[in-house]
């Protein structure tokens, strides 16, 4: 990878750094099983993540070894805080867990994935 454009300019450094951005976005989602409907969602909010504060990751950036390492770990952290935000964070109930596997696994289908039985 050629070297990062000089650290005042943000704007060449993201261009720069788009594709490997791309391809690592690309990555995390196969790896996840994020939906290539969601895809682009996830996309637009690591990307405006990446640009918030005046780019402070991409300065952050220029101090590291390993960009791409660096950027992996972005993603991924954000992907993580994008489906706990689309999802919500659950867990199950105590009584749930007292109850073994096949309780919380049932748990899981009713409350949080909301499924119900058909009529």
């Amino acid at each position: 990878m050629k070297p990062a454009p000089v650290p005042n300019d943000m704007e060449a450094t993201f261009a720069h750094y788009f594709p490997v951005i791309k391809q690592v976005i690309g990555v995390v989602a196969r790896r996840h099983q994020i939906p290539a409907a969601d895809v682009p969602e996830l996309s637009a909010s690591i990307f405006l993540k990446i640009v918030e504060n005046d780019y402070a990751l991409l300065r952050r950036l220029a101090e590291t070894v390993d960009p791409r390492a660096f950027l992996f770990t972005v993603v991924h952290n954000h992907m993580v805080d994008w489906r706990n935000m689309e999802w919500g964070r659950w867990r199950a109930s105590a009584r749930a867990r007292q109850l073994g596997p096949a309780a919380v696994y049932l748990e899981e289908m009713i409350v949080r994935d909301r499924m119900h039985a058909q009529d």
